[in-house]
Parts: structure tokens; C-alpha cells; sequence
């Protein structure tokens, strides 16, 4: 009967072999395909920066997700260097989550989110993601929001209202002295971000200023309706979100690596091999929940839907069924708001229409079966750099040849340097999160 001592020495006898020498970073350099990450390293030769991209991605995007929205947020305390691990999340026509790439980032400054962002967008381009509808939901963080306006200049950058309503919680709850006062103040705060219109949006910001004290407006008001164009309803029409208006979702993949990496203190290696099991799993539930959702034929839809069925996401079908029922109820005038962010058909579209729907009066977003996307040729503007070991000993060579006898002897130390340090692992950091007793990141002092 082997012991629990018996199970190590076997673990530890296989990672050995694995290393074979090599240190952990190297073996998972070693290990990564070319266009499968991206890293840097500071004249010192330490880690700065890793981007990898999912080995499921690729097989995601190609088959079962058009690459419309996606959920950015950072995660604490996944590696023993203390480095801070940026998780981008897609999301499926079924609304399954799958990682897309993971980042891990020495800071979290705007040069930092460049970086990462810019390579993104390369891989972006790589699998032919890189169309018109690109929306982006992400919590405050100011120097993200900036590097996605500045390399996505096309797309929408959303607010997650889950984390704007627990920070104004921790701000703001002190400042009304009874619950009953509190809740006024939250309900008409909703009411606020869920105005449909210009109009009431006004008309109910104006309430919660005759209303409210002034100390909380103007928090609200310099905090957050700065960005209102980020998060309140009427403010959204266009930018195609799909109901996804929050990160929860990005807040649930956290957890869920976190249980595969099982530990704070394991080097990248062991972190990297522990996040590829995880999207091995997220693979299968995608593959499953639309197989599942292209088998659905429900006849209750009549013949409006009868060729979509099996083809749209359920939701999108229930969602433009659910205008279908209320096309001869709804007398307003069409404001486009709920085509524009849901992508399927509203009350309006269907009042006189008799022909059945098909699949393009619905977003790709919403369909189950994606067309091959088409890569994109032009690459985004990176730094070049010498391709094979001839090609770069030639320009070393030259070069050395037309200096003058200082700048040999630059040149020369350089190379020598070079020839003589290893790639380093990453020097240790401290972060913004929690205590050290903790896992998890408290950016609104409520997760």
C-alpha cells in the first residue's frame, strides 16, 4: 500500500525528470510553442513579463465563440514571487466562460496593461478576431481602462456595475444613519443606472440631488458618472454587451484556478501546468453546453422561430421570443437600444413582420455554429527583431566592425554579458491584495 510519502517521492522523481536540469522558468519557456506566449525580461535577465495564451483558445474562438465580449480582471496570490496574475476571459454563445490568456505582470501600471494589451490584440489578429464589435467590461482600474482605449480605440470599454455598487457600499453606508435611509438611497441609485433614456436619466439624477445628501453626490458624481458612458443603460446603446454588464463571471474563473493551483507559493511552472488542466475542463463544458443547445427543439416558439432553433443560443432565442409575445403591446417608439446591446430582434422588428426569422437577424455573437473567422493579415506595429542566429551574428558583426574602438569594447562587454546570464526567475513583489493570510484581491474592499 503506497504512503502519502510514497505518492511525493513519486511526484518529486517525475518533475526531476521533467526539469531535467533545467530551472522551472526555463522548462516552461522550453515547453511553450512560439506564438504561444510572449515574455520580457529586464537588463538583469528576470522575468518582468509572461503573457500565455490558452492552449484551448484558439479551438474556442474558431468554433464556438464570435470574440465579442470579454471580461478582464486581475487575481492575487498565485505564485510564490508575489506577481499579479491578469486573467482575460471570453464568453460563448451558451454564455460559458473560457480563458483566453493569462498575464503575469511584475506591476500594474499603464505600461504595464500596454504590454499585455497590445500583445493581446496581436493574438487578436492572429485568429481573426478582430472585427468591428469588441466590448470590454473591467472593474475601476484606471491604467487597464487606458491601455484599452489607447489599443482599442474601436471598442467599448464597460464598467462593472457589481463592483461600482459594493464600492459605493463601502463608501457610503456610513453616511446614512438607518437602513431604511440606506436602501432609498441604493434603490434610487439603480434606478439611476437602469434610466433607459437621456431624459430620465436627468430627471432621476435630479431627484437624488434634492433627495440625498451632498457629501454622497459628489462622490458619486466625481467617482463614478465621470464614466457614466461605461455602465448606465441609457448611455449603452451600441455597445454590444450581451447582458454582460458585470465581471462576476471573471470573479468565479479566480476562484476556480485558484482551487486547480491549490497553492500561493508554487513557482510559474507549476501554476502554468495547473491552468492548462483548468481549460481542458472549460473546453469539455463548452463543447457539451453547445451540443446540448444545438439538440434543443422547442415547438412552444411557433413557426416565427422554427428555422433558428438549433442555431441561436437558447437565451438569445428565449430573449427575442420574449419581445415576440409583446410586439402588438408595445406602442412606444423604437429607441434601438435593446437590438443594439442584446443583438436579437425587439418588439418593434416583429410587429410586422410575417417571414420566420433567420440566423443573420440575430448577432454572431448569439450563434451557435461560428463561421471560420479570417486572420488578419497587417500585423500591429512591434518591435522587429533579427530572425535566426546568422542574421543577428552578421548585424552584431558589422556593426563591430564600423565602431570605433569604445563602442567595441560596449559591444563586447554586452555579449559577454549576455553569454554569461541565465534567464532569472522573478524577484519577489508585493501587491495590492489582501493580507498574507488571504488569496484573494479586495479592489472594492468587498471581494
Amino acid at each position: 500500500m503506497a504512503t502519502a510519502q510514497d505518492i511525493y517521492n513519486l511526484r518529486r522523481a517525475e518533475r526531476n525528470r521533467m526539469l531535467a536540469g533545467r530551472s522551472p522558468l526555463v522548462a516552461l519557456l522550453d515547453g511553450l510553442a512560439p506564438g504561444d506566449y510572449f515574455s520580457q525580461f529586464n537588463v538583469l535577465q528576470q522575468l518582468t513579463h509572461l503573457l500565455i495564451i490558452s492552449p484551448s483558445a484558439k479551438a474556442i474562438c474558431n468554433k464556438y465563440s464570435a470574440g465579442c465580449v470579454w471580461l478582464i480582471d486581475a487575481t492575487y496570490k498565485t505564485n510564490k514571487y508575489g506577481l499579479p496574475l491578469l486573467h482575460i476571459i471570453g464568453v460563448t454563445a451558451t454564455n460559458s466562460t473560457f480563458t483566453f490568456a493569462y498575464c503575469f505582470m511584475r506591476n500594474e501600471t499603464l505600461a504595464d496593461y500596454l504590454w499585455a494589451m497590445r500583445h493581446v490584440k496581436e493574438v487578436f489578429q492572429g485568429y481573426g478576431l478582430q472585427h468591428a464589435v469588441l466590448t470590454f467590461v473591467t472593474d475601476r482600474e484606471l491604467a487597464l481602462m487606458s491601455a484599452l482605449s489607447d489599443t482599442f480605440p474601436n471598442a467599448s470599454c464597460l464598467l462593472c456595475r457589481w463592483h461600482i455598487n459594493k464600492n459605493i457600499l463601502a463608501k457610503q453606508r456610513t453616511a446614512f444613519q438607518t437602513s431604511e435611509a440606506w436602501q432609498e438611497f441604493n434603490q434610487t441609485w439603480n434606478e439611476l443606472v437602469a434610466a433607459t433614456t437621456m431624459a430620465d436619466f436627468e430627471t432621476q439624477l435630479a431627484v437624488m440631488h434634492d433627495r440625498f445628501p451632498a457629501a454622497s453626490m459628489s462622490y458619486l458624481e466625481t467617482t463614478w458618472l465621470v464614466y457614466k458612458e461605461r455602465f448606465v443603460t441609457a448611455f449603452l446603446r451600441n455597445k454590444h454587451h450581451y447582458g454582460h454588464v458585470t465581471t462576476s463571471r471573471v470573479e468565479s474563473a479566480h476562484a476556480s484556478l485558484k482551487k486547480w493551483i491549490s497553492v500561493s507559493t508554487g513557482d510559474l511552472l507549476s501554476v502554468d501546468s495547473a491552468v492548462r488542466l483548468a481549460c481542458e475542463g472549460q473546453l469539455a463544458v463548452v463543447v457539451q453546453q453547445n451540443a446540448k443547445q444545438r439538440a434543443i427543439v422547442n415547438m412552444q416558439l411557433g413557426t416565427m422561430f422554427a428555422e433558428v432553433m438549433g442555431k441561436i443560443s437558447v437565451a438569445a432565442l428565449r430573449g427575442a421570443h420574449r419581445q415576440y409575445q409583446q410586439r402588438l403591446t408595445n406602442d412606444g417608439n423604437c429607441q434601438g437600444l435593446l437590438t443594439s446591446t442584446m443583438g436579437f430582434p425587439c418588439s418593434h422588428a416583429f410587429r410586422y413582420r410575417l417571414a420566420p426569422l433567420a440566423v443573420n437577424d440575430f448577432d454572431k455573437h448569439c450563434w451557435l455554429v461560428q463561421p471560420t473567422p479570417t486572420p488578419t493579415p497587417t500585423p500591429i506595429e512591434v518591435e522587429v527583431v533579427p530572425v535566426g542566429i546568422e542574421a543577428a551574428l552578421q548585424r552584431i558583426a558589422e556593426d563591430y566592425n564600423d565602431a570605433v574602438n569604445h563602442r567595441k569594447r560596449l559591444l563586447l562587454d554586452y555579449v559577454l554579458a549576455v553569454l554569461e546570464t541565465n534567464m532569472n526567475d522573478p524577484v519577489q513583489v508585493r501587491t495590492r491584495g489582501r493580507p498574507t493570510r488571504s488569496t484573494q484581491r479586495v479592489p472594492s474592499q468587498f471581494e
